[in-house]
């Protein structure tokens, strides 16, 4: 299965096509079909959900904040034992918060790799007048393959 998706769109505003063909559709239905112009092609993936979670010196900075906001003041200054948290508790922690985001939390939006611009030749446009494939270049990032 690929990830390769098309779209006449792009930046903030992909189409999720599989095939180029879709895309010069959604380029004639505006009235740009036209050779030189261009669509999008990109690797589509979906983001993991920990790369969105508080790693361990997030949450030590927070509970920081947390007590000062509590009680204000030079006595809390230092003494909250936050600096004294090894690298190895810190990582404990942000193995515990990785897992569980990825225990619990489901992405379901997606972002794309490896975008490149395809300029539409007069080959494309008659393969797709034609209904028959359409001739695409060489993609300059090739999927891996999945074995």
């Amino acid at each position: 299965m690929t990830n390769r998706v098309f779209s006449y769109r792009g930046e903030d505003n992909w189409s999720d096509y599989e095939n180029p063909a879709e895309a010069l559709q959604d380029m004639e239905d505006d009235d740009v079909l036209e050779v030189g112009n261009t669509f999008l092609t990109g690797i589509k993936r979906e983001p993991q959900p920990a790369q969105f979670i508080m790693d361990a010196d997030e949450v030590l900075e927070n509970y920081d904040l947390r007590i000062d906001d509590n009680y204000p003041g030079d006595f809390s200054d230092g003494n909250t034992g936050s600096d004294n948290v090894s690298d190895e508790a810190k990582a404990e922690l942000n193995s515990f918060l990785n897992a569980w985001a990825e225990k619990y939390l489901n992405v379901t939006f997606w972002e794309i790799d490896h975008d490149e611009e395809i300029t539409v030749t007069q080959e494309m446009i008659d393969a797709f007048h034609a209904n028959q494939p359409i001739p695409l270049p060489k993609f300059k990032f090739e999927e891996p393959a999945n074995d």
